[in-house]
């Protein structure tokens, strides 16, 4: 059962790379105004083996991507916009084979991208040898696009604990992050983790908006508490272990999004 899950993943980000290249359900300028007040979308739930994120590209910009492949096999980006011919694809595997962990730059060549906004899917896909299989130790804990989103990385040292939090003691868990870059948007997220034998699945629980967005030299959550209680947004506790994501934007179309490396395990 797990090769044929890997292999819908594959075929459904293949499916969404197609069709952003044609139309899309809302008019551009939707979408565009979409991205701009809320950011980068990554949907409800993905696996991190195969996923994809719609967020701005532009001919000229740098994309950031901070990954670890620790299993044999191809892992590449692929980025796809409405009005260019073909989907742009970037050898991951190439520029850091496995099993380590790197971090990247490149920018999207102007004559492909041309020189203005585009929303696009960014995807991310690791695959096994056969090519029909996600492979099950593929992790990005950075993924940006734009010149803010750029430096090392523009949101990092993203910290989360307790390993371990009880909900029934009112326990919570504590996060913090600092950037490097001034962004008028950012929102802490809060994802339940499944581990599986086709890639890591994540799960959309709660989300904490950062008011008035993050500035240049910054540490979100030094000074003042930064907390989740282990709570869904019904109240409902969310058993397991879970992730954070910080996501941070721009009202130039720069974003950046980083994950913790460390996991939060809930008990009730």
């Amino acid at each position: 059962m797990t090769p044929v899950v890997g292999t819908l993943a594959i075929l459904a980000i293949g499916a969404m790379l197609i069709r952003e290249r044609s139309a899309t359900p809302a008019p551009q300028d939707q979408v565009v105004n979409q991205l701009l007040s809320s950011g980068p979308d990554f949907g409800d739930q993905f696996n991190m083996s195969a996923f994809a994120v719609r967020g701005f590209v532009r001919g000229g910009w740098p994309v950031l991507v901070d990954f670890e492949q620790r299993s044999p096999g191809a892992a590449q980006l692929r980025i796809s916009a409405r009005g260019l011919p073909n989907v742009y694809s970037y050898d991951l595997t190439q520029v850091c084979p496995p099993p380590r962990r790197c971090l990247i730059q490149f920018r999207l060549p102007p004559e492909v991208f041309g020189d203005e906004l585009r929303p696009a899917v960014i995807a991310a896909t690791a695959t096994d040898d056969s090519g029909m299989a996600t492979q099950p130790q593929f992790f990005v804990y950075a993924l940006g696009a734009g010149p803010r989103a750029i430096g090392s990385v523009a949101v990092d040292q993203v910290t989360f604990g307790p390993s371990t939090i009880r909900v029934a003691n009112q326990q919570a868990a504590v996060y913090r992050f600092y950037s490097h870059s001034d962004f008028s948007h950012a929102s802490v997220e809060i994802w339940k983790l499944q581990q599986s034998d086709d890639g890591s699945k994540l799960t959309f629980i709660d989300d904490q908006l950062i008011e008035g967005g993050v500035h240049r030299n910054e540490w979100i959550g030094m000074k003042e508490r930064r907390q989740w209680d282990g709570l869904e947004k019904d109240k409902k506790v969310s058993a397991g272990p879970h992730k954070i994501q910080v996501r941070a934007w721009d009202r130039g179309g720069d974003w950046v999004t980083a994950w913790s490396d460390a996991a939060v395990t809930v008990a009730k």
